[in-house]
């Protein structure tokens, strides 16, 4: 998606599906880049992914206005904690 973007390639709509690799979020270079991968990002989904959902608690999307979970077990907390982050 960075690469796509410094070719002038806007995505606005992205999907993750099964995704269940563990992310450090303390992992600074990590989150940055995908901050910035994700920047532009106005509709989100996230399928079978619930990892993420920590993760995406902790990285700025500026233009986020659709966000969609299909398939994740996740608290309310964990809900909560995303939509606070991100309102």
């Amino acid at each position: 998606m960075v690469v796509a973007k410094e070719n002038g390639i806007v995505i606005r709509c992205f999907q993750i599906s099964v995704f269940y690799a563990q992310i450090r979020v303390c992992h600074r270079s990590l989150r940055d880049r995908m901050a910035e991968a994700l920047r532009n990002i106005e509709t989100l989904c996230l399928d079978d992914s619930p990892v993420l959902i920590d993760f995406l608690s902790n990285i700025h999307l500026p233009v986020l206005r659709h966000f969609e979970l299909r398939r994740c077990w996740v608290t309310y907390a964990d809900i909560q904690r995303v939509l606070n982050a991100h309102l």
